[in-house]
């Protein structure tokens, strides 16, 4: 946050008990429909201060007040603050109607402004704001009213509520807190710890996470891994095969005992037992390659690094007379 040097004047605002003229602030004379409106306002507010409706009266005396600037209206506005609780607002009502009352010559009404301004005093809430090494040009902000640095270490007059303190200086670290104001008589404290340069909180920017690159297709498996599990099940039903083609050899080779005796064979005899032959070797080739492809298939799933990493790999099983193989290359 940038910060400029505090101005010399004290911030004045609904809740901060700092006196200024508050008659003598409107810039020009309200003209004729302002001055009715002020009133009626003014009617309305002090209709609801009879009504018990506090909150909306003040609200109405406090716009026919910046309307049109009366003492009567002020007094009436201190009343209500006063009843609403807002025990600064009140006090600084009553403080300026006493001093505009003598002026205008009105003891009376400086004698009621003057009763309730010292019974208020009695019960304010004030706030002491501390600041370690306080630096130069440091600026005080409650509620983002600004206040002088003449405030430092004052008891500051507050209406009871909650309050965002802020503190800051050229070239420093803004300090933030909240303040709680308690209903009076009360004194709270807040320290200020010695504010940072703004440069101490300049930190390198972080890195930007990359994002996670989308889940493989695979479920998570990685390419060789699923190439392994494929292998091996082309392994498990070439021995599925096998196994089938081995029972029906040893049918066939009960339908030749059947039908041959000793090195002479029927015809049915002899068609069993070329059919048997060519069964026991499509079972030994296909539960030979079957077995293989298992195996190669275990490797290529336990030794793969990664499920990310590419995979190129090739299977050729190949056939010759009763015997097979099973031949397996790529990168793994």
């Amino acid at each position: 946050m940038s910060w400029t040097t505090a101005s010399s004047r004290a911030a004045a605002a609904t809740g901060f008990a700092v006196t200024l003229s508050i008659l003598g602030r409107a810039g020009a004379d309200p003209t004729a429909p302002e001055k009715a409106m002020a009133e009626q306002l003014f009617r309305e507010g002090k209709q609801l201060l009879a009504d018990g409706k506090v909150a909306d009266a003040c609200a109405k005396l406090t716009e026919s007040l910046r309307i049109d600037a009366k003492l009567g209206t002020l007094l009436n506005l201190a009343t209500c603050h006063e009843r609403e609780g807002k025990t600064a607002s009140a006090w600084a009502e009553f403080t300026e109607a006493a001093s505009e009352a003598k002026k205008a010559g009105q003891e009376s009404r400086v004698d009621f402004a003057r009763d309730h301004a010292r019974q208020l005093e009695k019960r304010l809430s004030r706030v002491i704001v501390r600041i370690a090494s306080p630096p130069a040009g440091v600026v005080i902000r409650l509620d983002g009213k600004e206040l002088s640095a003449a405030a430092v270490g004052s008891p500051i007059p507050l209406d009871p509520g909650d309050y965002g303190l802020e503190v800051g200086a050229p070239g420093k670290q803004a300090w933030t807190s909240r303040v709680a104001v308690a209903p009076g008589p009360v004194i709270a404290e807040v320290t200020v710890p010695a504010l940072r340069d703004e440069t101490a909180s300049v930190e390198p920017p972080a890195a930007r996470p990359t994002a996670d690159p989308a889940p493989p297709r695979d479920g998570g498996l990685g390419p060789r891994r699923v190439v392994g599990l494929v292998v091996a099940g082309v392994g498990v039903v070439g021995i599925g095969v096998g196994a089938y083609f081995g029972a029906r050899t040893f049918s066939k080779q009960g339908v030749v005992e059947d039908n041959c005796s000793g090195a002479l064979c029927n015809r049915m005899g002899l068609d069993a037992d070329d059919a048997a032959h060519t069964s026991a070797t499509i079972s030994t080739i296909a539960i030979a390659a079957g077995a293989a492809c298992v195996a190669a298939g275990a490797v290529v799933f336990f030794t793969a690094p990664g499920p990310r990493e590419r995979t190129s790999l090739w299977i050729a099983p190949r056939v010759a007379g009763p015997s097979g193989t099973l031949s397996v290359g790529g990168a793994l």
